[in-house]
């Protein structure tokens, strides 16, 4: 065999090989940012990717990995991931000014299709948000607050039964005097905010206040409330 057959043969050989090699195929997360009330994309949303490899103790992804991009003018998003076959999870949540998410409630991460293309549109609303401004009187450096929000997160009606529930404690720094906390909501879930929050004094007179309010929000507006203590 002179020297041009063996460099050819060797060369076919060797994309032989290469050909035979199972070709390795990325995975990738893609989908739309859509605004459920118009059924318009949403365009220059920011998309927070989470990858996991399991539901951890504290309710969120094990062994977390993040990724963020942005859609494009036609509402679109996409990530492409390098191998892991550890991971297991993932969850996409959006944010845009003025929008919320909506979400079915307790809906939760879903599996990945590792080497596959995962394909999942995003939804989101004109969100209806909640101020709450504090403000603590500097002389009273002994006391806390505890705030507790609840709502509905189903239905534009609240129900004694069969309507699911969250809850929310804030916790508010004790040693800042002004602080404001926002918080959005998809109206046609929510649109009443029951507030709870507790100011408890340290010292010799310890005791601790509870006061309640139920805050009706405004279908994509802003509504304020103050607490002094």
């Amino acid at each position: 065999m002179n020297k041009l057959n063996r460099l050819y043969f060797f060369s076919l050989s060797a994309l032989l090989l290469t050909a035979c090699e199972p070709e390795e195929t990325a995975t990738e997360i893609n989908g739309k940012v859509i605004a459920i009330e118009t059924n318009s994309p949403i365009a220059d949303a920011k998309l927070n990717l989470t990858v996991g490899e399991g539901i951890a103790f504290s309710g969120g992804l094990s062994n977390s990995v993040y990724h963020t991009t942005t859609s494009d003018a036609g509402g679109n998003y996409r990530f492409i991931l390098p191998e892991n076959k550890h991971q297991k999870l993932y969850l996409v949540t959006p944010e845009k000014t003025g929008y919320v998410e909506v979400r079915e409630p307790f809906h939760a991460a879903v599996p990945l299709k590792p080497g596959e293309k995962n394909q999942q549109d995003v939804k989101v609303a004109q969100g209806s948000f909640l101020n709450l401004h504090i403000n603590k009187t500097p002389s009273n450096t002994e006391k806390t607050l505890k705030l507790t929000l609840s709502y509905t997160i189903a239905t534009e009606n609240a129900s004694p039964s069969g309507i699911p529930l969250r809850s929310e404690l804030i916790a508010v720094d004790a040693q800042a005097t002004n602080a404001t906390i926002t918080r959005g909501f998809y109206f046609k879930h929510t649109s009443k905010i029951s507030l709870t929050w507790e100011v408890t004094s340290k010292g010799v007179d310890s005791k601790t206040e509870r006061f309640n309010e139920a805050i009706d929000l405004r279908e994509h507006d802003s509504v304020d409330f103050e607490i002094n203590y």
